[in-house]
Formats: structure tokens, sequence, C-alpha cells
């Protein structure tokens, strides 16, 4: 494994807006759109100074944020889900042929070279 492989332990039950769903608390695509979630100024109503005014919807928008990275990492999964195991193993079969073609190659070579030894003094006598 190379230094740059990032292995994600996924597990849908780890995320904090499973809980949310179960309870009915979770908002929907639609709220989420809604609520713009990227939108910078949310850093700003959601500080501690604000937070009481506009707790329900901070804590909706961290949900909605939650629900959008764990379907990134699934996506991903999806997609990668086998990729470098398949290139690991084409990887070891090439190598493990490129090797046995060097040996077969290098015992004909041998072989002939004997042969032709072993013929040529056969021949003299």
């Amino acid at each position: 494994m190379s230094s740059t492989d990032i292995l994600i332990g996924y597990n849908k039950n780890d995320f904090f807006y499973v809980n949310a769903t179960n309870k009915g608390e979770m908002p929907t695509a639609k709220m989420c759109d809604d609520l713009n979630v990227n939108d910078y100024k949310w850093d700003i109503s959601c500080n501690n100074t604000h937070f009481l005014d506009n707790s329900a919807n901070c804590l909706k928008k961290e949900l909605c944020i939650n629900k959008e990275y764990s379907d990134t990492i699934k996506e991903l999964q999806q997609i990668n889900s086998g990729s470098v195991e398949k290139y690991d193993n084409v990887t070891e079969e090439y190598d493990q042929t490129f090797l046995q073609t060097l040996n077969l190659g290098s015992g004909i070579i041998v072989m002939l070279i004997l042969l032709y030894k072993f013929n040529f003094t056969f021949n003299k006598q």
C-alpha cells in the first residue's frame, strides 16, 4: 500500500444523521436546498452569541452537511470498490508471467548453447 492510499471504514450507522432520521428529525432534501448549507453566513449565524436564536436551523444545517458527506463516501466506495485490488492482482500476474518468460527464455538459450557445444564436439570425433 502506498502512502497516498486512504482507507475509510464506512458504516452507515456511524453518522449523526442516522439518529435524526430514526427520530424523524432529518430535514428533507428540499429543506437542505432551501437552507443553502454551503453559504458562508452560516458560520456567523451559528456562532456562540447567535446560536440560541438559530439553534434549530444550525442543527438542520449540520445534519444536511453530514448526510452530504456520507453520500459522497458511499459514492466513492462504489466507484472504487475493487479497482485497487484488481490493479494489484493484474500487476502481480504480469510480474509472474514476465519472470516465467525470462526463465524459459534463459533456459532455451542455455540449451541451444549446450546443444551447439556437444554437437560440435561429437562431430569432431
